[in-house]
């Protein structure tokens, strides 16, 4: 997974790159992808986005592809 700012970050680096190194998008990507480390670890951000979902409001604010992890919370929580 990749939050935003880093997926914004790849995508200007391999901008950057295929415009400076004249390369394709798609060599500068896979070029900026080799050796890419998240900068936030995968337990931290699941753990931010069950946090964002059980704050929300009313559950249609959430993509159906996440809404999974207000029951996965409900179940760990006992709520």
């Amino acid at each position: 997974m990749l939050t935003p700012g880093a997926a914004e970050a790849l995508v200007m680096k391999a901008y950057r790159a295929s415009r400076t190194q004249n390369m394709t998008g798609a060599a500068a990507l896979a070029n900026c992808l080799n050796g890419y480390q998240n900068p936030v670890p995968e337990d931290v951000l699941e753990k931010q986005m069950r946090l964002a979902v059980r704050e929300a409001t009313d559950l249609s604010f959430v993509p159906e592809s996440l809404r999974h992890l207000a029951a996965s919370e409900q179940a760990t929580t006992g709520g």
